[in-house]
């Protein structure tokens, strides 16, 4: 018998043992690709009759286990949810992109000759059109009748932006910017309603994509310091943010919560660096609701109204989405901390307080959620409002030094002495992690700018309660926590062998020796040995070699990751490719590529693996950090070739069109390979469509509002025409269909 059969073989024997029926086992293994008869001789060999063909299977339904029955069900729901998105979303978006390309090119040659006044009204107009006319499709079309409402509710927002005063059109508009912020309310205010009356997500979706996208559109130009205050536009978000909620969440809680706290926040911040770069704020410095100090109240105000927006519909979200919506009561605050720290007259005992308001509607909300099966979302509070509490602490000292940090990280023990008291109590150890996670970091970062005597011995004393992990999830009985808190202490523990080890290693970049030439050898080694002696390493050797290397690769790739993906905007101005060999290496990009290598090495060998072994897991992480990876090293390599060919660091420039189509053409390509491989390529799909989604945010909210009517048509026009023939070619092809869809090995 073969070696995959022996192992077919062993597993049987394991399942039966741990009381697992025989047709849950059958059907199972068949789902992982392997050929019935191949299965039924093995039942065979351990004496065990199955049923066979459609027997077996009409036989599975009161015997196949609950755990797998879920397992496929969840898997089923997710992968139809992307199959929708991709029929649905896609060839919908690249419609609306051709369009607006198209647009554009009409307003370049034909539309600006027009006065504005006939602009606006014929825009008006034709909104007017659209949404009429959109009500004579048959209640068997209601999907592309919700979907012309929505695109004139866009027309409705655009004609609004361009009566406004808008970066071309500076000098001649006819609505002023604060008029254009109080429509912009009321068009919310009467999409939401109406969405809420027609039950319509997607009448919804396009009235937040046009209320989110007004302000930037209005806002970016020379002269509008004078005439809307960066507060106006906090209240104008947060006036958008309550509508929405209001209304919006009676159609679908999951979605709409989240996106608009998403939009609410990148809103904010973009412009808050629009505003912080003009000055704004000063310019009526003798205003008391211009002050920075109400801009404060209103970041507090935003970040109160989002975790309480999905406190108070806690009921309506399913139980899994309890992990993800967890996020929303720690960004929030994150978000909050980095942007209060940007305003300069507001002092520091009234920071303390406002971050105490915030632990205080924190731990008031979770005693509110007490009653309900929220385990994360109870656990995210209280751990927000503890972190909110220690912010609101040390803002009364006048600036994070080394010794308060290093305070912060160890008063930390005292979640986990709780911990170990009760450990029942599994928010005290998130605590713990949490607190400790973020006083180590701002202690090293302290410490490395303070350049300080004895820095590598500091550096070990802050990081001893991270290195603490294991023992208190030892020492408090939770086998549950044992594995996080041991990676933990071996990650916090390298960290700080790798600064000691610095100490005594003269800098000849050791890193790259260490942690990418060393990796890229083993896996190439690896490689070698399962393409032609496969025989020569057991399947467990293999796959123990391929979890060390890529685990010690990955201590020396973060810091080369982030800073890849920092890198992405501004873009570098001293990287290059061809030009001036007379600069020091670029260690940076030499490290991005051979990441690159040993991802897709490790990838590779870990699907091969799969191939031996009985059921089949699918590699997420090392889809997901690989094709990460090559996007922005790609995208540092176009920054680099820019900067050989000296194109300008502009806004909206070259280099945007160029790393827009990069990105766009990534995301295809993972669609295409995850919808064309089948179930085993799921990773690519789902992070393929991210990016996709993220990409036409970039056209949308950075690209459209910077770049010049050439670039903006390009784009558009090759981006909407991209998604339109991928969008064919699936459709041609039927590869969405449970026919279509296809499951070729590895």
């Amino acid at each position: 018998m073969s070696n995959n059969n022996q192992q077919l073989l062993d597993y049987i024997k394991d399942q039966l043992r741990a009381g697992f029926p025989v047709e849950s086992i059958k059907r199972l293994l068949l789902e992982n690709d392997w050929a019935e008869d191949v299965v039924t001789e093995a039942f065979s060999e351990l004496g065990i009759e199955v049923a066979v063909g459609n027997e077996h299977e009409n036989s599975l339904d009161g015997t196949f286990s609950v755990n797998e029955k879920i397992r496929e069900k969840n898997f089923a729901r997710e992968n139809l949810t992307m199959d929708k998105i991709i029929e649905k979303f896609i060839p919908i978006a690249g419609a609306i992109f051709l369009i607006v390309g198209f647009g554009y090119l009409i307003y370049a040659n034909a539309w600006v000759h027009l006065p504005m006044e006939i602009r606006i009204g014929l825009g008006f107009f034709f909104s007017v059109v659209i949404i009429g006319g959109s009500f004579s499709f048959s209640e068997k079309m209601r999907y592309f009748a919700d979907i012309g409402i929505g695109s004139g509710v866009l027309l409705l927002y655009a004609t609004l932006i361009f009566g406004s005063r808008t970066t071309e059109l500076a000098t001649d508009f006819v609505i002023p910017e604060i008029v254009t912020l109080y429509t912009a309310v009321m068009f919310t205010v009467a999409i939401s309603y109406f969405a809420s009356k027609r039950n319509s997500k997607v009448i919804l979706m396009l009235g937040m994509i046009g209320a989110y996208i007004t302000p930037f559109v209005i806002g970016q130009n020379d002269v509008w310091v004078n005439n809307v205050s960066f507060n106006a536009y906090l209240i104008y978000f947060f006036a958008v943010n309550v509508s929405v909620f209001l209304m919006g969440r009676e159609i679908s809680v999951r979605d709409i919560i989240p996106l608009n706290i998403i939009g609410l926040f990148i809103g904010v911040s973009t412009l808050w660096g629009l505003a912080a770069s003009e000055g704004i704020n000063a310019t009526r410095a003798d205003n008391f609701f211009t002050s920075e100090l109400v801009t404060a109240i209103l970041f507090l105000a935003l970040v109160v109204f989002s975790i309480w927006s999905i406190l108070l519909s806690a009921k309506r979200f399913s139980e899994k989405d309890d992990g993800y919506l967890s996020l929303g009561y720690l960004a929030p605050i994150i978000w909050f901390a980095y942007n209060v720290g940007n305003l300069d007259s507001v002092n520091d005992v009234t920071v303390g307080i406002l971050y105490a308001v915030i632990a205080i509607s924190c731990f008031v909300g979770w005693h509110v959620l007490l009653g309900t099966q929220t385990r994360f979302q109870h656990t995210a509070l209280y751990a927000a409002g503890l972190l909110s509490a220690f912010l609101a602490v040390f803002a009364f000292f006048e600036e994070f030094d080394i010794y308060t940090s290093m305070l912060i990280a160890y008063s930390s023990l005292i979640f986990g002495v709780l911990h170990i008291v009760d450990s029942g109590k599994s928010e005290r150890y998130i605590s713990y992690i949490i607190v400790s996670l973020a006083g180590s970091i701002l202690s090293i970062q302290h410490i490395l700018e303070a350049n300080v005597q004895y820095e590598t011995f500091l550096i070990v004393v802050s990081l001893l309660p991270a290195m603490s992990a294991y023992t208190i999830a030892k020492v408090g009985n939770k086998p549950e926590f044992m594995t996080a808190g041991l990676a933990y202490t071996i990650v916090s523990s390298l960290v700080a062998l790798m600064f000691v080890i610095a100490e005594f290693i003269e800098y000849v970049d050791m890193n790259f020796l260490l942690f990418y030439f060393l990796p890229a050898i083993l896996l190439g080694y690896l490689t070698y040995i399962i393409k032609a002696t496969p025989e020569a390493m057991t399947h467990h050797s293999k796959s123990r070699m391929l979890r060390i290397v890529l685990l010690w690769f990955t201590f020396g790739f973060f810091a080369v990751f982030f800073h890849l993906v920092f890198s992405i905007y501004p873009a570098p101005t001293d990287t290059y490719l061809f030009t001036h060999p007379e600069l020091p290496t670029d260690w940076v990009l030499i490290k991005g590529l051979f990441a690159t290598v040993i991802l897709f090495l490790g990838l590779f060998i870990s699907r091969k693996l799969q191939l031996e072994q009985v059921i089949k897991r699918p590699s997420f992480l090392l889809v997901i950090f690989g094709f990460t990876t090559l996007l922005l090293t790609g995208n540092y390599i176009i920054s680099a070739i820019a900067n050989d060919l000296n194109i300008a660091h502009v806004d909206g420039g070259p280099r945007a069109i160029a790393t827009t189509l990069w990105w766009s053409a990534i995301a295809i390509y993972m669609l295409y390979v995850g919808i064309k491989q089948g179930k085993k390529y799921h990773a690519e799909k789902l992070l393929g469509l991210l990016l996709l989604g993220i990409t036409l945010a970039k056209v949308i909210l950075y690209d459209i509002a910077t770049m010049e009517m050439q670039s903006k048509i390009i784009v558009l026009m090759i981006v909407g025409g991209a998604m339109l023939l991928f969008s064919y070619h699936v459709k041609a092809k039927n590869l969405l269909s449970p026919e279509g869809e296809q499951n070729p090995q590895d």
